[in-house]
C-alpha cells in the first residue's frame, strides 16, 4: 500500500505553497496531487466526482481511484492501474447522464478547427452559466476542450473560443 493515497486538511501543499483540503501520495505527503480546497466538504465532493473513496480498513484518511468501468466496481491497488490521459484522472468515470466521458474525448477528438473552436465558445459559456454547480458537466468539458486543443498542439482554438464567449457575455 505504499502508493496508496491520503487526504489531508489544513495542510500546506510544497508545491504552489497554499493551504487547504488536498490528496497526496504517501510517499509523497507534502505535494497535492489534486486540487488544494478550502474546505474538506468540497475536497470530498471533488473526491466523489472524481471516483476516489475511502479505503475499507484503512486509516481514516487513505483513499483510492476505484475503476468503475469494470461492472464489479472493483477498487484498484493503485493510481497507475487506471487509464490516464495526460497524466490526469479527471475523465474517469461518467458523465451526469451516466455515459462514459471518453465518448465525449472520443466525439471531440474527431472534431476539425472550426467545429472544435464553436464548441468550446458553447461550453466556456455554460460552463460559467453552471457556476453555482460544481458537478455540472460543463466545467470537465471546457477542461477536455482545452486539452484537446493543447494535444493538437493549437492552444489558440481555445482562446479564440474563450474570448468569443467572454465577448458574447458582453465583456471586451
Amino acid at each position: 500500500m505504499s502508493d496508496s493515497a491520503k487526504y489531508c486538511i489544513q495542510c500546506q501543499d510544497s508545491k504552489t505553497g497554499k493551504t487547504g483540503d488536498f490528496l497526496f501520495m504517501r510517499d509523497n505527503p507534502k505535494v497535492a496531487i489534486s486540487p488544494v480546497f478550502e474546505s474538506v466538504y468540497h475536497l470530498l465532493s471533488w473526491m466523489k466526482q472524481n471516483e476516489w473513496e475511502s479505503v475499507p480498513d484503512g486509516e481514516w484518511n487513505d483513499v483510492q481511484l476505484v475503476d468503475r468501468t469494470n461492472t464489479k466496481s472493483k477498487p484498484v491497488r493503485s493510481i497507475n492501474e487506471l487509464p490516464q490521459k495526460n497524466g490526469t484522472f479527471r475523465y474517469v468515470g461518467n458523465d451526469n447522464f451516466g455515459k462514459p466521458k471518453a465518448n465525449y474525448l472520443a466525439e471531440i477528438a474527431k472534431m476539425d478547427d472550426k467545429t472544435l473552436e464553436d464548441t468550446g465558445e458553447q461550453m466556456v459559456w455554460l460552463s460559467a452559466f453552471a457556476n453555482n454547480n460544481p458537478r455540472s458537466d460543463f466545467h470537465w468539458q471546457v477542461d477536455a476542450i482545452y486539452d484537446e486543443c493543447q494535444k493538437r498542439e493549437k492552444p489558440e482554438i481555445y482562446t479564440r473560443a474563450f474570448d468569443r464567449a467572454k465577448r458574447a457575455c458582453g465583456f471586451q
